[in-house]
């Protein structure tokens, strides 16, 4: 029996593959190689060592992260995620570091046999060497690892989120919706297994679940993450991975959608027309979250994180709101060390507020249209 793909997605592959992408920011002049190096060189230098640690090299330990996100209950957010990371079983988090690559031979991952490896550093050199076949930063980040899994879990989820709040989060909100056009393309293209798959996808094999991810920052590329596993990858359920990130650029040209860039949108150029203006700040101060976060912001400026906090939204909202303020041109950002503070700009706010009450009210009798346009044609 053919079995479907499942269609997800998740903001978690593209931050993923920015960070990826950051840890060796490539040499190209596209706009998400510009900005890889932008946001290297913004990144605090023991920020970026640990960054390297988890995501540079052929087989970067952070990307393995990409096999826990379809075993997550309900929504895929990036609060979600670093949840079932931090409470994922110790013997659970050892088999999805030390699968990650390609294996020279299969090596003991029953619960008993990693458990006895921690706090052994000897026994965790013996067997990374033995079974793994790592050289260099890999294989000494692993070898601690291995020994104590608890101290790199934290590090690698304070890595995820000072990433996603000072760097992931200033972008997502341009990513959505060409992520959310791709995932219903590849819905509408209800792929199977084994019968039908797409092109860009040659080699499936016999894992479940097979998922598609529509990835922004893949633009027309596609990787393909899997563990080679004769058992399942966590105890509490069978799971054979493999995870296909899609380029969004790649899936909307095959579907017939006019090709994308996969490029970060510029804002739009304000409108000459001040109504325009007015309307898009009135859009986006048309929402009761939004307002409560323009009233706290009024307070003082605050971060993505402590906006979720306090208004109890999720941190993938926070950014959308955060979006849609930043693009009526009321809002900035200003980035103090590891985090990213948003301001609201009252004056210009207060200005924008003044000229349209004075444009709704004290012109209001003034028989002269405002624009030709409007006039009656005789």
């Amino acid at each position: 029996m053919s079995k479907p793909f499942l269609i997800d997605a998740s903001p978690i592959y593209d931050l993923l593959q920015a960070m990826a992408l950051v840890a060796q920011p490539p040499q190209g002049q596209d706009r998400w190689d510009v900005w890889a190096r932008e946001a290297a060189a913004a990144m605090e230098s023991d920020r970026a060592q640990q960054l390297a640690r988890w995501f540079n090299d052929e087989w970067p330990l952070g990307t393995a992260c990409a096999a826990l996100v379809p075993t997550i209950t309900g929504e895929h957010t990036i609060p979600a995620f670093l949840d079932a990371l931090a409470h994922l079983p110790v013997p659970d988090f050892l088999r999805l570091m030390v699968t990650c690559g390609e294996l020279t031979i299969s090596p003991p991952l029953a619960a008993s046999d990693l458990l006895a490896l921690v706090g052994n550093r000897r026994a965790a050199q013996a067997y990374v060497d033995r079974y793994l076949g790592l050289t260099g930063r890999v294989r000494t980040s692993l070898i601690h690892l291995v020994a104590e899994p608890e101290e790199a879990r934290r590090e690698l989820l304070e890595l995820f989120g000072v990433f996603a709040e000072t760097i992931f989060a200033s972008i997502e909100p341009s990513l959505r919706e060409e992520r959310d056009a791709a995932g219903e393309a590849l819905a509408k293209a209800a792929y199977r297994l084994p019968d039908a798959v797409p092109e860009w996808l040659s080699w499936t094999g016999d894992y479940s679940p097979a998922v598609l991810a529509p990835c922004v920052m893949l633009a027309d590329r596609v990787v393909t993450y899997y563990h080679e596993l004769d058992r399942s990858l966590f105890d509490s359920m069978r799971y054979e991975p493999l995870v296909s990130m899609v380029g969004t650029r790649r899936i909307l040209a095959s579907s017939g959608h006019a090709r994308r860039s996969g490029r970060l949108r510029l804002p739009a150029l304000p409108s000459p027309d001040p109504v325009d203006r007015w309307a898009q700040a009135y859009t986006a101060l048309g929402d009761p979250s939004r307002l409560r976060i323009v009233r706290l912001l009024l307070e003082r400026p605050r971060y993505g994180q402590e906006l979720a906090t306090l208004l109890n939204i999720s941190g993938a909202t926070i950014s959308h709101h955060i979006g849609e303020l930043s693009k009526a041109g009321i809002l900035r950002l200003e980035r103090r060390g590891q985090r990213t503070y948003f301001h609201i700009q009252s004056e210009a706010l207060l200005a924008l507020l003044d000229e349209s009450r004075r444009y709704l009210f004290e012109t209001a009798s003034d028989p002269t249209p405002e624009n030709p346009k409007d006039e009656a044609t005789p």
